[in-house]
């Protein structure tokens, strides 16, 4: 599993969690708001919450840039190691059979 483990997977990761934690403010920043509003005031956690709303899309963006730049990395570290592999193992190399059923594209 190390071996797909790519600096794009840990943005992706980093990014994601960002965007839980703007979601998890939207929802603190609605009880605040409806705790607020029974004692006339609360336009303070209005902003908030209005701002989680419009700001947790900031960090969906990166998010989805990094998911496929870290799918097309581990697809290609898959298959460097697919082929590193079966150049190991020369019986395979030679087999027309396997030969004809290996497809390793990029």
């Amino acid at each position: 599993m190390r071996h797909f483990v790519n600096k794009f997977s840990i943005l992706f990761l980093v990014f994601t969690i960002l965007e839980q934690l703007i979601a998890a403010t939207s929802t603190y920043a609605m009880i605040a708001l409806s705790s607020e509003i029974l004692k006339g005031e609360g336009m303070i956690w209005f902003g908030v919450f209005v701002l989680s709303l419009v700001l947790v899309f900031v960090p969906r963006i990166f998010s989805q840039k990094y998911m496929v730049k870290a799918e097309y990395a581990t697809f290609q570290r898959y298959l460097s190691l697919y082929e590193s592999n079966l150049y190991n193992q020369p019986s395979l190399k030679t087999s027309h059979a396997f030969g004809g059923e290996r497809q390793s594209y990029f």
